[in-house]
């Protein structure tokens, strides 16, 4: 087996480099998000006049759908859907009754 030789060379700097040398950052970026994406981030107006053109072609349900953006919408409020369909269907039921008594009391009259 023959040996092969690698010559290395390292470079040590002062510790004044940080004088020298911007090591900061302003804006930091997922590694995995390409620069075409970066650059075509809509503002939030923009973002409501895409949704506007596309709400119809959006799904109602499944990944990427009307569905999708009530939950994670209601996840970031702190809202439990769960909840407010229970509170619904209990409202529902009290007004039935109510028009019910109302339809009753009238007929008696």
């Amino acid at each position: 087996m023959s040996k092969i030789t690698i010559s290395t060379k390292k470079t040590i700097y002062s510790k004044d480099i940080n004088k020298v040398v911007d090591t900061g950052f302003s804006v930091a970026v997922n590694p995995n998000t390409t620069t075409d994406v970066i650059d075509n981030i809509p503002t939030v107006d923009g973002f409501f006049e895409n949704y506007d053109i596309l709400f119809y072609q959006i799904p109602l349900t499944g990944s990427n759908s009307h569905t999708t953006l009530v939950e994670r919408s209601s996840e970031y409020l702190g809202l439990d859907l769960n909840l407010l369909l229970e509170q619904l269907n209990f409202l529902q039921q009290q007004n039935k009754q109510l028009q019910e008594q109302i339809n009753e009391f009238n007929t008696n009259i």
